[in-house]
C-alpha cells in the first residue's frame, strides 16, 4: 500500500485502509487537534522517496493525548494506551489502525512546541496536514538501531535531501548529551555518499570532533550501558552483566516500569 505524495494528493476512493487514514485526519482537524505525520509518508515528503508502507503514524503532543482519544472514540473508534510513555493506538471495527505517537520508545525525543513550530506543510490523501520536520525526524530516527530494524538509511537519506538547509543548531540541540548518536550518522552519511561529505557544515564536524578528543582522556567510573537507548534487545546482556540501564535517570528519563513493559514487548508488533 502507498500512500498518496504531494504529486498525487487524490485519495483513491476503492481502497479502505487510506479511506481510514483520511477519515481518521478529517476527525482531528474536526476535532482541532494538532497532529503531525510521519512514517513513510513524511519520509516520502522531505526525500521524494516512495516505499510501501503498512500503517499511519501521527505524531501529537502528550499534552493532547486524552482530547486525542476522546474525538477519535467519539467517532465510534477504539482506543488504548499500548505504552504509556510514548504510543497510543485507535482502531476501526476492522483492524485498521493509526499510531499516536508522543515519544520515543528509549524517552528520549518526546514531542514538544518546537515539533509543531517548525513542521512543514504538504498535502497527503487530499487533506491539509503538517509533516514533522526534517530535524526532529533525524533526532527521533537516528535512535532506532535494532537487529530487525534499523533506520540509518532513513537518517541518511534526509541528510543527502536536506543538509544544505538544516537548522543545524537545532539538530545539534536536540542530542544534547546523546550528541555522539549524531556523530556517528555523519561519519557513516560521509561513508555512504563521499561527493556529498561536504554538504555537512564544517563547523558542525569539528565541534563533534573535538569534543572526542577533549573527553577521550576522561575516565568514567559509572558503568553504564547506553546501548539500550538505540536497541531495547540487543544490550540486556550487559544489563544482566550487571551494567546500569542508560535509559534510567540519571543519564536516562524512562521509568523503570515503563522499561519492563518495553522490554515484555519484545517480539511483538507495535
Amino acid at each position: 500500500m502507498r500512500l498518496a505524495s504531494r504529486a498525487s494528493p487524490v485519495l483513491p476512493p476503492e481502497d479502505p485502509e487510506l479511506a481510514f487514514y483520511a477519515r481518521v485526519m478529517g476527525m482531528l482537524h474536526e476535532a482541532r487537534v494538532k497532529f503531525l505525520v510521519a512514517g513513510a509518508a513524511c519520509l516520502q515528503h522531505h526525500t521524494g522517496i516512495c516505499r510501501d508502507t503498512k500503517d499511519l503514524d501521527l505524531f501529537i503532543h502528550e499534552r493532547d493525548l486524552e482530547r486525542t482519544l476522546s474525538a477519535l472514540e467519539g467517532a465510534g473508534m477504539m482506543t488504548e494506551c499500548a505504552f504509556p510513555h510514548w504510543l497510543a493506538k485507535a482502531y476501526d471495527r476492522d483492524g485498521k489502525f493509526v499510531d499516536l505517537i508522543y515519544n520515543s520508545g528509549n524517552g528520549a525525543t518526546p514531542v514538544d512546541d518546537l515539533w509543531f513550530e517548525h513542521a512543514s506543510h504538504g498535502t497527503l490523501l487530499g487533506q491539509p496536514v503538517a509533516f514533522c520536520p526534517v530535524e526532529e525526524t533525524i533526532w527521533s530516527k537516528s535512535f532506532v538501531m535494532e537487529r530487525e530494524r534499523f533506520d540509518g538509511a532513513d537518517v541518511a537519506h534526509l541528510f543527502a535531501a536536506r543538509a544544505r538547509t538544516l537548522d543545524w543548531d537545532r539538530l545539534v540541540w536536540r542530542y544534547g548529551r546523546y550528541w555522539r548518536v549524531l556523530y556517528a550518522h555523519l561519519v557513516l552519511f560521509q561513508f555512504i555518499y563521499p561527493d556529498r561529505a561536504h554538504t555537512i557544515p564544517e563547523g558542525v564536524m569539528e565541534d563533534l570532533a573535538g569534543r572526542i578528543q577533549r573527553e577521550r582522556h576522561v575516565i568514567k567510573r559509572d558503568r553504564v550501558c547506553m546501548g539500550t537507548l538505540i536497541s531495547r534487545e540487543q544490550y540486556l546482556v550487559d544489563l544482566e552483566g550487571g551494567r546500569r540501564d542508560g535509559r534510567l535517570p540519571p543519564t536516562g528519563k524512562m521509568h523503570p516500569v515503563d522499561v519492563a513493559a518495553w522490554t515484555a514487548a519484545i517480539g511483538r508488533r507495535q
